[in-house]
């Protein structure tokens, strides 16, 4: 899932990692990838929590290749046929 996600969409962060695929100790997957995706790195990210207050947190980034994940055009949609080529495929 993570590996998947990094070669769509680029990147990935500890909440996003939870509340899309409810993995609780990302930093582990990363590591284990680590062999077949040495292309990842750690990049620290300044924000806010939900309490307004100033936070810095770790964003795991894919700089290798990305995979298009739509099969007609070849875009980086989050859907597995963009909305682009959907209606096209109806017609």
């Amino acid at each position: 899932m993570v590996k998947e996600h990094l070669l769509v969409h680029g990147s990935i962060t500890q909440d996003e990692a939870k509340s899309l695929y409810a993995i609780g100790r990302l930093s582990a997957r990363i590591k284990e990838m680590h062999d077949d995706m040495p292309g990842i790195v750690t990049v620290m990210v300044k924000g806010l929590n939900r309490f307004g207050e100033k936070i810095r947190f770790g964003k795991y980034v894919y700089t290798g290749e990305m995979k298009a994940s739509c099969p007609e055009c070849g875009c980086f949609s989050t859907n597995s046929v963009c909305p682009i080529c959907a209606p096209q495929r109806i017609m």
